[in-house]
């Protein structure tokens, strides 16, 4: 069952992408969740805070394919949410290295970072669609991006075209920051 338009599959295909909906997958906000836990650890451990074979445990079994995301999702209904994710990783650790996971961290932190990482892809995926974008906008060789304030786009709705708009502004002021 879909809970937002973006996961709508009649409509979500207006509002976003298959590759966009993956950085943002249950899948990849528990992956990023074992990222930063195996970051952490693995500086822990060469700094000798943690046992350095601990460390690499964690790292070699940070992939959210190892855990059981249902159940985890289960978990989150009454708990906070990093706390199921950590109890169903320390699960499939050996030799007790579960001991060592988030060790020193609070759950905000690996929460924060997380997203942080999942926006990072998101802007490259952004940056890079943007630039693919702005390879068929053509400009003289005397034109730079400013000079575009007047460039006519064809709009569709509803698969129907409709009246050309002027999006050359909306195109100067992002590549600009705004400016």
């Amino acid at each position: 069952m879909q809970s937002t338009v973006i996961d709508s599959q009649v409509f979500g295909y207006l509002f976003s992408t298959d590759e966009m909906r993956n950085v943002f997958s249950d899948r990849a906000w528990v992956q990023k969740f074992l990222d930063m836990e195996a970051a952490l650890a693995k500086a822990q451990g060469e700094l000798g805070v943690i046992p350095k074979e601990k460390a690499d445990i964690i790292n070699e079994y940070a992939k959210a394919e190892l855990l059981d995301l249902p159940l985890i999702g289960e978990y989150i209904k009454s708990s906070i949410t990093i706390v199921p994710v950590l109890k169903a990783f320390k699960k499939v650790l050996p030799d007790d290295a579960g001991e060592y996971v988030h060790w020193g961290a609070t759950s905000q932190d690996v929460y924060d970072t997380a997203l942080v990482l999942m926006e990072r892809d998101a802007y490259e995926i952004i940056v890079r669609d943007m630039k693919e974008c702005l390879k068929n906008v053509s400009i003289s060789s005397g034109d730079s991006i400013r000079n575009l304030t007047s460039l006519y786009i064809l709009q569709n709705r509803h698969r129907l075209c409709e009246q050309p708009s002027v999006t050359g502004n909306s195109i100067v002021f992002a590549s600009t920051g705004g400016r």
